[in-house]
């Protein structure tokens, strides 16, 4: 038995649009926690080899101005991760569209 991927009343359709749109914030969610965690990271590395005092490195004091970078990968990455759900969301409820009961 295929079950119904769209509910048939409106409002059981909007409710159904609110919980994907729930995910896909919660997928760019993710991906945020996880910019901010490398940055907290990035930080913590700087910090620790400027006391430790590794000696005059360009690389230390220039790294944490790079910050942009990754958060342009982070951004990439969610924006990739969000495409995939959708198509591959998209392709199931094609196929348990086209799959169903035409009486149903």
């Amino acid at each position: 038995m295929v079950t119904r991927t769209f509910p048939q009343p409106l409002q059981q359709r909007f409710r159904w649009a609110i919980r994907e749109s729930i995910l896909i914030a919660g997928i760019f969610l993710f991906w945020i926690g996880v910019g901010l965690v490398l940055v907290s990271l990035l930080g913590a590395f700087v910090f620790v080899a400027q006391v430790v005092n590794v000696g005059p490195s360009r690389f230390l004091y220039e790294l944490p101005r790079q910050s942009g970078v990754m958060w342009a990968a982070v951004t990439q990455l969610a924006g990739a991760t969000t495409g995939l759900y959708v198509l591959v969301r998209a392709g199931t409820i094609l196929i348990d569209r086209y799959q169903s009961d035409p009486g149903e």
